[in-house]
C-alpha cells in the first residue's frame, strides 16, 4: 500500500473509477482507437464537453491507428508526473491522447 508521502511506482496505471469502467467495454488486449475510449469517458462525463457530448463525439481513425488499450495508457501516463497526477482521470486521459 502507498503511504500519503510516497509515490507511486513508475509504471503504476491508477485510475479513476470513469477511466476504469471506460476500458472495461473492450478487452484490455484489443485493439481500441484513442476516438472510442475518449467518447466512453466523454459519456460518462458530459460536463468536459459542456453537456454536448453527442456533438463532442469523435470520428473513428482507421483501423489502423488502434493500439491495445494498456498501450494507450502506458503512453498516456508517460506524459504526466506521477507527483503532481498520481492517477489518471477523465480529463487527463483525453488531454494525453490529444498530445500523442
Amino acid at each position: 500500500m502507498i503511504q500519503n508521502n510516497q509515490q507511486p511506482p513508475p509504471n503504476d496505471l491508477s485510475r479513476s473509477p470513469t477511466v476504469s469502467k471506460a476500458i472495461r467495454r473492450p478487452q484490455r488486449r484489443d485493439p481500441v482507437s484513442a476516438a472510442a475510449l475518449t467518447n466512453a469517458i466523454l459519456k460518462r462525463h458530459s460536463e468536459y464537453s459542456g453537456h454536448k457530448t453527442s456533438a463532442a463525439a469523435l470520428d473513428e481513425p482507421p483501423a489502423d491507428q488502434n493500439r491495445p488499450v494498456q498501450e494507450w495508457l502506458a503512453d498516456i501516463r508517460s506524459l504526466f508526473d506521477l507527483s503532481r497526477a498520481p492517477e489518471l482521470h477523465g480529463r487527463l486521459v483525453i488531454k494525453g491522447y490529444s498530445d500523442l
